[in-house]
C-alpha cells in the first residue's frame, strides 16, 4: 500500500462524497451577513502620538479620561484598539516614548512620580517594568529609544552619573549605564541617538573634546569618538540626519559642516564646509539613487534643496528655488515613481529627479513634514486654499489630489500597517487616531479614544473566532444592542445566528479586551472565558455547546489578569492563578497548585505529546513543571527564569539563565534528568537570546538565537546538541533579518521577512530548499508587509500591501508562480483571517456598505487538523496529509508512537458528531463508514500512504477524514490516538 498510489475506495468516497459534496468551487469572498446595526458616538479628543508598528499591530501613546495618558495597540479596527495596561494610575497617566520591538514595544514612563523603562507585548500580562531609572521622581523619563545591533541604546539619567547613554537587552540585569562619558554627577548629554547598520550615533560632550559625534555598538568597549570635528574642549553643534532607510549603512551630519560615516572613523569623511542641514526642517532626508536629499544653506543661497552621494565632488545644490539669500526651506515629503517630492511653506509642492532642470512644480500645496508611500503615490499632510487636510501625490501634476480636507488639525503621516498609514486628525472632536488608505474613501477616524466606553460602529466586528466540529465558526460580534456575544456560521457559510449567551458578561468592560468571552474550540466543543462581574481578575470557565445554554465548569481569579490557555487532551489546559484542566465536564474540571501555601502562577502552557509542559513558581523560584493530567512533577530549571517554551516533536524548548552563560536555549524530554542547557552558542554571560518559532515535520523545532558575526538568524534543533544547528545566514555577517510573523507548514514553516534588501515580504523555510524569498511582490526596500499568516491545506494565505492593488488577499503554494491575488479583495476591504474551516477561509472585512462583518472564501482542497492526540508520554501518534485535489493523490504521512508498538490508520467519514472512544480520546471517523488504509508493526517507523483522488468535480466540497490509533503500555486503556485530518476535496 505504502508509496504506491491507489484511487481510494470507490464504495467510501462515493458514500462520502454524496453526503458532503454540496460547496460551489473556490470563488471570490462573499460575505456571510450584515450583523451589525450602529449607534451614534460621543466626542473627545485623545491626541495619540508616536506610532510604532509591529509588524501586526500598531502601538501608540493616548489619553483617554479614565487611563490618561498611556500605551495603546490597534488592529486598525474600533473593537482591536485598547490600552495595553494602566501603568500609571490616575487621569495624568505618564507613558511617552516608544519603539517597537520583535513583537512588541520598549517604553518609556515619566509620571511625576516615578520614570523608567518599561516594555509590552500588547498585553497587560506582558507589560512589565524593565528598570526605574531617573535622578529623581520629577527626572525626565528615558528619551531617544533607539534598536541597533539587537539592543535598546537610550538617554536616561541617574543619581550619580547625570545624563548619560544607557543600553537594555529587556531584561532589568540587562539594562546598565553603557558609558558614562562625564565622570560623576556631570551630564554628558547625548542626544541625536541615529542607527548606523548594528551602530548608533550619537552626539555628546566630555570634557575634553566638547560637544562632538560618537558612536557605539551598545558595548562600552564599542563606545568612542567617532571624530573631533570641532577641535578643542568647546567642541561644536552636531545635527544628525534622519537615516533615509531602515539599516542604512551610513549616515550624515553636520559638525562645522557636512560629514558621511559608515560608524568607523576610517569611514568618517568632512563633505564641505560651510553647509549646514536646516535646523527650522528638521532632522528630515530621503533617498534616491544613491544621493539622499535634503535642506541646508551653504551661507549664500540660504536654506534650499541639497543632495550628496557621500563624497565631496558629489555634495551638490539641486535647486534654488528662492534666489539669492532668499530661503525656500524645502522639506523632503518622500520618493516616488523615482521623483523626490518635497514642499515648502513658501512655495508650494515640488518634484526632482536630481537637477535643477529636472525640477518642477507639482501644486499650491503647502508641506511640512514627511509623508508615507501607499501603493503607487505618496500620502502626507498639508494645506492648500480649502484649509488643512490629508494629499496623495504620484509625483506629477494631475497625480497630486487632496484625499481629504476639512480637518481643524492633522499630525504627520504615520508608519504604514496593512496598506494604511495611520495619524492623528481633529474634526471636531480633538485628536484622535485616522487612519487613510490614499483614498477619500478609505481615509476616517479609526476610533474616538477618549469617549469611553467606544460605541458600536456600522458593523458587528467580529472577533475570536475558533472553528468548531461541522464546519460552523463561532466568533464574537455586536449588533448594534451594545450586547457582545457569540455567532454561529451555518454549515454553508451563508448566514449567522446567535450562539450561547455567557450570564454576566460585560459587553463595555471586558468587552473593550476581549469581548463578552474568549472562545476556544477543541473537536466537537467550545470552551468560553467571561469575566465575573464586578470582581477585578476573577473570570469564569465556560463549556459552549452550539446554541444551547452553557455550562459553568469553574470560576478562578488570575493575578493581574494573567491567563493563558491551550488544548490539551481533547479539553484545556489553563494556567491562570493555578492550573487547571478541564474535559468539559464538571467532574472532569480540576486545579493544581504547585506550592499547597498558595497559586503557583503558572504561565506559558506548551503541550508535547500528551504532556504539559508550563513555568510555575513552587513557593521560592521559578521553574518548568509538567502534568499528564492527573498529577504535577517538577522538571527543573528553578531560578532560570525559564521562558517562552516551545514545544517539538518529542521535547519542549525554552529560554533559560544559569548566570554562567546567559539566556540560552534549554529543553526537556518531561523528566528532570533530561531537561538541560541544549547549547551555549554565545559563550559568556550575554547569551544568545534565543526565541522558538516552529515544529518541523520531522519534529525538530525552528528557533532564531544571536551569534557573533551573524547577527540573529536561523538554527533548528531536534533537541540534542548534536542535533542542533545554525541554519544558512539569510542576511550576511553582523547584520539579522526582521522576523514580523511566522506559521508552521506542512513542508517546514513561512514567514513575513525582512533581509534588508527587499523589505518584508514572504518567506518559507523547508529541509529541501532551506530559507528562502517567495516572491518580491512591492520591489524595493519598502516590501509588501505580509500579515496575518495563515495556513490552509498546503498554501499560506496572507495579507500584503503592492503597488497595484495595495492591501489585499494574497495565497502562495511557496513559489513565485503560484503566489497569486485573490479576487475580490482590494485596500479599501483591509482584510484579516479569522479561521479555516472545513475548506472555507473565514476573514473579517471592512467596506464602505456593511462596515465590518465576517466574510468567507473556499479555499479548494484542504488537510487540516482537528482534535488532539491522546495517549501518555511525549511520542504520540502524528498524521499529516497533501491537499487532496481532484484528479490528483493525496499522501498521507504518519509517524510517532511508542517503538515496538504495532497501529493502524483508518479513513473514512466524518461523524455527525465526534464520539468519545477510551479514557479521553476521542474517534473522529464515523465507524460505520471507514476502512482500515495501513497496517504497521512499529509505530516508531514512519509510514506514507498515496492515494488517488477522483477527477470529477461533482466531488467538490467532500470531506473525509483520516486518524491514526497504536497500541499503548503507557496509557490504562492501552491505546493511543492521533489528532484527525479533515481532507476537504477541491479544484486548485
Amino acid at each position: 500500500m505504502a508509496g504506491s498510489p491507489r484511487s481510494l475506495r470507490p464504495a467510501l468516497a462515493g458514500c462520502a462524497l454524496a453526503v458532503v459534496a454540496t460547496a460551489a468551487p473556490a470563488q471570490s469572498p462573499r460575505l456571510v451577513q450584515d450583523v451589525g446595526l450602529g449607534t451614534p458616538a460621543t466626542p473627545l479628543g485623545s491626541d495619540p502620538f508616536d506610532w510604532a508598528p509591529d509588524g501586526v499591530r500598531m502601538f501608540f501613546v493616548a489619553s483617554d479620561p479614565g487611563a490618561g495618558r498611556e500605551v495603546w495597540i490597534s488592529d486598525g479596527t474600533p473593537a482591536g484598539t485598547r490600552v495595553v495596561a494602566d501603568v500609571s494610575p490616575g487621569l495624568l497617566g505618564g507613558s511617552a516614548e516608544l519603539v517597537a520591538f520583535g513583537g512588541g514595544v520598549f517604553f518609556s514612563v515619566g509620571d511625576g512620580l516615578r520614570s523608567g523603562l518599561w516594555a509590552t507585548a500588547g498585553t497587560a500580562a506582558t507589560t512589565l517594568q524593565v528598570r526605574a531609572l531617573g535622578a529623581g521622581p520629577a527626572e525626565e523619563p528615558p528619551r531617544e529609544l533607539t534598536l541597533a545591533g539587537g539592543r535598546l541604546v537610550f538617554v536616561a539619567a541617574d543619581p550619580t552619573a547625570g545624563s548619560e547613554l544607557w543600553t537594555s537587552d529587556g531584561t532589568s540585569a540587562g539594562t546598565r549605564l553603557l558609558v558614562d562619558l562625564r565622570s560623576g554627577r556631570a551630564s554628558a548629554g547625548p542626544r541625536g541617538l541615529t542607527p548606523v547598520g548594528a551602530r548608533v550615533l550619537f552626539s555628546a560632550h566630555d570634557d575634553v573634546h566638547g560637544r562632538e559625534p560618537w558612536i557605539t555598538d551598545g558595548t562600552a568597549a564599542g563606545t568612542r569618538l567617532l571624530v573631533d570635528a570641532v577641535p578643542g574642549p568647546q567642541g561644536g553643534d552636531v545635527l544628525a540626519l534622519a537615516a533615509p532607510l531602515p539599516g542604512a549603512r551610513r549616515a550624515f551630519f553636520a559638525a562645522g559642516g557636512l560629514w558621511v560615516t559608515d560608524g568607523t572613523p576610517a569611514g568618517t569623511v568632512a563633505l564641505r564646509s560651510p553647509l549646514v542641514p536646516d535646523p527650522s526642517v528638521g532632522p528630515l532626508a530621503c533617498e534616491l539613487g544613491g544621493s539622499v536629499y535634503f535642506a541646508a544653506d551653504d551661507g549664500m543661497a540660504g536654506s534650499e534643496l541639497w543632495a550628496t552621494d557621500g563624497t565631496p565632488a558629489g555634495t551638490r545644490m539641486v535647486s534654488d528655488l528662492s534666489p539669492g539669500a532668499g530661503s525656500t526651506a524645502p522639506v523632503p515629503v518622500g520618493v516616488v515613481r523615482g521623483r523626490v517630492v518635497f514642499g515648502s511653506e513658501r512655495a508650494g509642492l515640488w518634484a526632482t529627479t536630481g537637477t535643477a532642470a529636472a525640477t518642477f512644480w507639482l501644486a499650491p500645496v503647502r508641506a511640512s513634514t514627511p509623508g508615507t508611500l501607499l501603493g503607487p503615490g505618496l500620502v502626507f499632510n498639508g494645506s492648500d486654499a480649502s484649509g488643512i487636510g490629508v494629499f496623495r501625490s504620484d509625483g506629477t501634476s494631475s497625480g497630486t489630489v487632496r484625499v481629504r480636507t476639512g480637518l481643524a488639525a492633522v499630525g504627520p503621516i504615520g508608519p504604514a500597517l496593512a496598506g494604511r498609514a495611520w495619524f492623528a486628525a481633529d474634526h471636531g472632536d480633538g485628536l484622535e487616531p485616522w487612519v487613510t488608505d490614499g483614498t477619500p474613501a478609505g481615509t476616517g477616524q479609526l476610533a474616538d479614544l477618549a469617549r469611553w466606553p467606544p460605541g458600536a460602529t456600522t458593523s458587528s466586528s467580529p472577533r475570536d473566532p475558533v472553528p468548531v466540529w461541522g464546519g460552523l465558526l463561532a466568533c464574537l460580534a455586536d449588533p448594534g444592542s451594545g450586547v457582545l456575544g457569540p455567532y454561529l456560521t451555518d454549515a454553508a457559510a451563508r448566514a449567522m445566528v446567535p450562539g450561547p449567551t455567557f450570564p454576566g458578561a460585560d459587553p463595555f468592560g471586558s468587552a473593550s479586551v476581549s469581548g463578552a468571552a474568549r472562545l476556544l474550540g477543541v473537536a466537537d466543543r467550545t470552551f468560553a472565558i467571561v469575566d465575573e462581574p464586578g470582581v477585578p481578575d476573577a473570570y469564569r470557565l465556560y463549556l459552549a455547546a452550539g446554541t444551547a445554554s452553557p455550562s459553568l465548569l469553574a470560576s478562578f481569579v488570575s493575578r493581574g489578569g494573567r491567563w493563558e490557555w491551550t488544548p490539551f487532551r481533547n479539553g484545556i489546559a489553563l494556567a491562570g492563578g493555578a492550573l487547571w484542566i478541564s474535559d468539559g465536564t464538571s467532574a472532569g474540571t480540576r486545579s493544581f497548585t504547585t506550592n499547597p501555601n498558595g497559586p503557583s502562577d503558572p504561565s506559558e502552557p506548551c503541550v508535547v505529546g500528551a504532556e504539559l509542559f508550563f513555568v510555575a513558581d513552587d513557593g521560592r523560584r521559578r521553574g518548568l513543571f509538567r502534568s499528564d493530567g492527573r498529577s504535577v512533577q517538577p522538571l527543573g530549571a528553578f531560578g532560570l527564569n525559564p521562558r517562552f517554551l516551545t514545544a517539538g516533536g518529542s521535547f519542549a524548548l525554552f529560554v533559560a539563565d544559569d548566570g554562567v552563560h546567559g539566556e540560552e536555549p534549554w529543553v526537556s524530554d518531561g523528566t528532570p534528568a533530561g531537561t538541560r542547557m541544549l547549547a551555549d552558542l554565545v559563550h559568556g554571560p550575554s547569551g544568545s537570546l534565543p526565541q522558538g518559532l516552529a515544529m518541523l515535520p520531522d519534529g525538530a523545532l525552528l528557533f532564531r538565537a544571536f551569534a557573533f558575526g551573524r547577527g540573529v538568524e536561523l538554527w533548528s534543533t531536534d533537541g540534542t546538541p548534536a542535533g542542533t544547528a545554525p541554519l544558512p545566514e539569510i542576511v550576511p555577517g553582523a547584520a539579522s533579518p526582521v522576523l514580523r510573523e511566522w506559521i508552521a507548514t506542512r513542508r517546514g514553516a513561512a514567514f513575513a521577512l525582512d533581509d534588508l534588501a527587499h523589505g518584508s515580504e514572504l518567506w518559507v523555510y523547508d529541509a529541501a530548499g532551506g530559507a528562502r524569498l517567495v516572491a518580491d511582490l512591492f520591489p524595493g526596500p519598502i516590501g509588501a508587509n505580509p500579515s496575518n499568516l495563515t495556513r490552509v491545506g498546503d498554501e499560506i494565505w496572507f495579507v500584503a500591501t503592492e503597488p497595484t492593488f495595495g492591501a489585499s488577499v494574497w495565497r502562495s503554494d511557496g513559489t513565485a508562480a503560484g503566489t497569486v491575488r485573490v479576487d475580490g479583495t482590494d485596500l479599501r476591504a483591509w482584510p484579516r483571517f479569522l479561521a479555516v474551516s472545513g475548506g472555507r477561509v473565514f476573514l473579517d472585512v471592512e467596506d464602505l456598505a456593511h462596515g465590518r462583518e465576517l466574510w468567507v472564501a473556499d479555499a479548494g482542497a484542504t488537510a487540516e487538523r482537528i482534535g488532539t492526540p491522546c495517549g501518555e508520554g511525549v511520542e504520540l501518534p502524528r498524521l499529516d496529509a497533501s491537499d487532496p485535489v481532484l484528479g490528483g493523490a493525496v499522501e498521507i504521512v504518519g509517524a510517532g508512537g511508542e517503538a515496538g508498538q504495532p497501529g493502524v490508520v483508518l479513513f473514512g467519514l466524518p461523524p455527525a458528531m465526534p464520539r468519545r472512544a477510551l479514557d479521553h480520546c476521542v474517534n473522529l471517523i464515523d465507524p460505520t463508514a471507514s476502512e482500515l488504509l495501513l497496517a504497521f508493526p512499529d509505530a516508531a517507523r514512519s509510514r506514507r500512504i498515496v492515494a488517488g483522488v477522483p477527477a470529477d468535480p461533482a466531488f467538490v466540497g467532500g470531506r473525509l477524514v483520516a486518524q491514526s490509533w497504536c497500541l499503548s503500555r503507557r496509557t490504562a486503556a492501552g491505546i493511543a490516538g492521533s489528532a484527525g485530518l479533515l481532507l476537504t476535496l477541491g479544484l486548485r
